[in-house]
């Protein structure tokens, strides 16, 4: 729905609904949506539970909010600050969301220098949202 959109025809888009991924198509269109990831930073990060959300801005003008839902394991917020590539796959257990590249940051108020390893997050679903300004 979302990727047929022309972006440069509108001025500002909101898009309110979360959308689910549920199979490769839609691993693929996110990830070209979003470039994989390339030169995001994260804006928010919140662990909610077994959730984590995270705002990334794009730095193009470009907001996605990602939920993993079901998290089963991550080690991720201390080692990214600024993504340069990304990969989601789908696993038995769901999904998995690996930073293939990127630097340490500013997030919630905190200087991480970068930790050894690719970060990552291994859950059982993911949900997306995005805002164009």
């Amino acid at each position: 729905e979302l990727i047929n959109l022309r972006i440069k025809d509108v001025e500002r888009i909101s898009v309110p609904k979360l959308f689910e991924l549920k199979n490769d198509r839609e691993i693929a269109d996110l990830q070209s949506l979003t470039f994989g990831s390339h030169d995001s930073l994260l804006q928010e990060y919140v662990e909610n539970g077994s959730s984590i959300v995270i705002r990334f801005d794009t730095t193009w003008d470009c907001y996605i909010t990602v939920t993993f839902d079901g998290v089963v394991e991550a080690d991720f917020k201390e080692k990214v600050g600024q993504i340069l590539e990304s990969e989601i796959k789908k696993t038995d257990e769901g999904f998995s969301f690996t930073v293939l590249g990127g630097f340490a940051g500013w997030i919630d108020g905190c200087d991480y220098e970068a930790e050894m390893g690719e970060p990552y997050i291994k859950c059982k679903r993911i949900f997306w949202q995005i805002e164009i300004a």
